[in-house]
Parts: structure tokens; sequence; C-alpha cells
């Protein structure tokens, strides 16, 4: 049993430690994980102009495109002005107490306070780009040319088709057991089934 304790302003309430929690925070900790590791490797494997070049032959809306291509090439934007940040302070005498290094939470609460400068590069940072897009005349509603589109091999659709479809299955089966866990739906399936779904997915 951890006691309540001072995040800052804020007073969180205390913490109980459960072999229950501990597994369901595992494994919720290995969803993300999984997740995040998936991303990491399309983002590492796959050049910026290829990927973009995939969504448009997959006939994803101009914007979304868009999208994709300003998140990947933020995220190191963003990585690079943390370390700014965190190297700024540095540089004006911040060495961390032994305090913080006992208590964590004093450590967090240091790292936390480092989000509103970052925050305002990177709404400046934003402000530029948005500037710079309108400038150049983008409106995603007008349809874009590109000079070579990618063709998909019949073994590469076959193996997106499978990939979708496995996809809406397991969003469906989850779906399902939630309406049904909630009684608002009845599934005459067996109990076994309704185990595995909830346990891996």
């Amino acid at each position: 049993m951890i006691p309540s304790f001072r995040l800052g302003p804020w007073t969180l309430d205390g913490l109980r430690l459960s072999w229950a929690g501990a597994q369901y925070g595992l494994v919720q900790s290995l969803r993300l994980a999984a997740l995040a590791v998936a991303g990491m490797l399309v983002c590492l494997s796959t050049s910026p102009e290829r990927l973009l070049a995939a969504l448009a032959a997959l006939r994803v809306p101009a914007a979304l495109v868009f999208l994709t291509a300003a998140g990947l090439r933020f995220l190191p934007a963003v990585v690079q002005e943390w370390m700014l940040v965190r190297q700024a302070r540095r540089l004006r005498g911040y060495r961390p107490s032994w305090k913080e290094l006992v208590v964590p939470w004093r450590w967090l609460a240091r790292e936390l306070a480092l989000f509103l400068p970052l925050l305002a590069l990177m709404l400046r940072r934003s402000a530029t780009l948005a500037a710079s897009i309108s400038s150049r005349g983008f409106d995603p509603r007008l349809l874009r040319t590109q000079e070579s589109l990618p063709q998909l091999q019949p073994a590469q659709r076959a193996a997106l088709v499978i990939m979708l479809v496995a996809a809406y299955a397991l969003v469906a089966m989850k779906l399902l057991l939630w309406l049904d866990q909630a009684q608002w739906l009845h599934l005459p399936v067996p109990v076994p089934w309704q185990e595995r779904v909830a346990r891996w997915l």
C-alpha cells in the first residue's frame, strides 16, 4: 500500500498493489509496446517518400496523407526540441538533487515542467508550417497528381486483403465481447471462446 502523495499542485490518492493489477498492467504495457514497435518498424524500414506514395496508391485522402507526412517529420523535431530544452536547463545551472533521485515523483514533476516550453516551441513550429503550407496554395479538396504511383502485385493485394479481414474480425470479436459483457447483446458462443477473447484481445 502506497499512501497518498503530492505531485506538484495535485494530490494523488494512494495505490494498492495486487497480483491481478500487475497482470493487467503488464498486458496493457505489452499491447502498447507492440503497437509502438510496429510503428517504429514501419517508420524505420520505409522512407517517407515511399510510404506517402503507397498511401496515395491506396487512394487515401490527401489530407490524411499530408497529416501522416507531417507526423513523421514532426516526431524527430519534438525529440530534438526536448533535448534542447533539457540542455538549456542544465546550462542554467540545474542539477538533480539527491531528494529527486530518492523520491521519483519529484524528478517526474521536474520533467513534466518542461512540457510548457516544449509546447510553446511546437506551437511556434506548427504556425510556421501552416503559414508555409498556405503560402504554397495547398488545398486538400483538390485532386493531386503524382509522377508515378507504385502498383500492387497480386500477392501483395491478397496479403493486404487478408490483413484487413483479420483486423476487422478482431475488432468485431472485441466489440461483440464488450456488448455481451454490458448485457446489451447475448452471444450464443462457448464460454472458453469468450475467455480467450477477453484474455488475448
